[in-house]
C-alpha cells in the first residue's frame, strides 16, 4: 500500500451563478467552499483560477438543451483557455443512450423531443475531438470526481495553492450558510 502524500490544503471556489451545484466542508484537505464570481465554469481552486475549472451539468437533459446553443458553444471556447477544463457530466452512459426516457420527463412531452441519443452522443464526441476540455461522465458520483482531481491539481501545483490568500472570515461564513453539504 502506498503512502498518502501531503498536499496543502485547498479552497474550492464555486461560481456564484452555479445552481444547485456542489459545497465542500472543511476537512483536513479542504478549507471549503468560497461562492465566488468565476470568469468562466462553475468550480475551481483558489490559486489555480486560471489554470483549472470544472463546468457541471446535472441533467441530461440540460446538457441536450445546452447543446443547441451557441452560448454553449461560445462556454467551451472559453474553456480551451485553460490549461485544464473539465465538463463534469452527471450522468450515466444509459442515461445518453435512453435519452429522453428516465429524465423525469413526462411521457406526452417526450414524444415532442426531438434531440435523439446519437445526436447527444455525436456532440460529445465533436467535443472531444474539436476541444481540449475533458469530458466527463460522472454518474452518480458526481462530487467525488471533483474531490478526486482536486488533489491531483493541488498536487500538481502545490506553489500556486500554498501563495494563495488564506480563506477569509466571509469565505467561511458562506460555506456555514449553505450547509457544507459533503
Amino acid at each position: 500500500m502506498g503512502k498518502k502524500v501531503q498536499i496543502p490544503r485547498y479552497e474550492v471556489i464555486r461560481d456564484t451563478r452555479e445552481q444547485n451545484g456542489w459545497f465542500f466542508e472543511e476537512n483536513n484537505d479542504c478549507f471549503g467552499t468560497t461562492v465566488d464570481t468565476l470568469k468562466t465554469g462553475d468550480y475551481s481552486l483558489r490559486g489555480i483560477e486560471k489554470l483549472f475549472t470544472i463546468e457541471r451539468k446535472g441533467k441530461c437533459q440540460e446538457f441536450a438543451q445546452n447543446i443547441t446553443q451557441e452560448r454553449f458553444a461560445n462556454e467551451l471556447e472559453r474553456l480551451d483557455d485553460f490549461a485544464h477544463p473539465f465538463l463534469f457530466l452527471e450522468f450515466s452512459f444509459k442515461d445518453v443512450m435512453n435519452f429522453p426516457a428516465n429524465q423525469g420527463i413526462p411521457l406526452f412531452l417526450q414524444k415532442k423531443i426531438k434531440i435523439r441519443p446519437e445526436f447527444i452522443l455525436s456532440k460529445i464526441l465533436d467535443y472531444n475531438i474539436k476541444h481540449k476540455t475533458k469530458i466527463i461522465l460522472v454518474g452518480t458520483h458526481g462530487k467525488d470526481a471533483p474531490k478526486a482531481l482536486f488533489r491531483k491539481m493541488v498536487f500538481k501545483y502545490q506553489d500556486l495553492i500554498i501563495n494563495a490568500e488564506v480563506p477569509n472570515e466571509k469565505s467561511e461564513q458562506v460555506e456555514k450558510k449553505k450547509g457544507g453539504n459533503t
